[in-house]
């Protein structure tokens, strides 16, 4: 993932190692191929950081805005190495950096939103609501259990900004019913990237760009049954 996404808080000695997880779902961002994005929201996109262009894409393949990390471990029997711990300590530094790459948009729009009301509050926007909801999930699995967790901050944007992640569910993969409710877990966290989270992004940089007509939700691409489009995962 991008080293702009990481944590990085210099008043603490530990430092978050670079997240490699083995899939991560966000947005094609990629020039020249599909996108969920116009060329305006992008150009949007190119403005929330105040020093990194590309900041809202986590990995050269082209995936923005993550919402999504998954981390395999074999089970080893009993080896510290490779199990399900290790891969929901990386689950956390990847969530981490997922919540990251929407924090920027969220003070941008802000930013922007404050103007536009005139910002006689003094508070330079901070008061307002965030445009996207900051939350981000992770999955650990290994060939026999598969955890589920869900990530957001505290505070956001402060000094005190606290980044958390909390088990949702555990699923015993050999159990054909957990087996298929865990399916169902990630067809529903899929669908709400594609959907009611892609919505509010365009929302946002529509704000953000000064844009005409915020997306609706009778503007979203129609897509097929196991179509994932211009959903990318690398």
């Amino acid at each position: 993932m991008s080293e702009a996404l990481v944590p990085d808080n210099p008043q603490t000695f530990s430092t978050v190692s670079l997240p490699q997880p083995d899939i991560l779902y966000g947005y094609s961002l990629k020039p020249g191929g599909l996108s969920f994005f116009n060329e305006h929201q992008i150009l949007a996109m190119e403005s929330i950081h105040p020093h990194v262009k590309q900041y809202a894409m986590a990995t050269g393949g082209g995936a923005g805005f993550p919402f999504l990390a998954v981390q395999f471990k074999a089970a080893t029997g009993g080896s510290e190495a490779g199990n399900l711990w290790t891969a929901t300590n990386e689950c956390a530094g990847a969530a981490a950096a997922c919540l990251n790459a929407v924090l920027h948009l969220n003070e941008s729009f802000k930013k922007h939103s404050a103007n536009g009301s005139g910002g006689n509050d003094g508070s330079g926007g901070s008061e307002l609501p965030e445009a996207v909801e900051n939350i981000a999930f992770a999955i650990a699995i290994d060939n026999r259990t598969a955890l589920v967790y869900g990530a957001w901050m505290t505070e956001p944007g402060t000094p005190g900004a606290t980044y958390c992640m909390q088990l949702i569910d555990e699923f015993v993969l050999s159990r054909p019913h957990e087996f298929v409710s865990f399916s169902q877990c990630v067809r529903n966290i899929l669908n709400w990237g594609k959907g009611a989270r892609r919505v509010s992004i365009c929302n946002a940089l529509d704000k953000i760009i000064d844009g005409e007509g915020a997306t609706s939700e009778e503007d979203e691409m129609d897509f097929r049954a196991g179509d994932q489009s211009s959903l990318i995962s690398v």
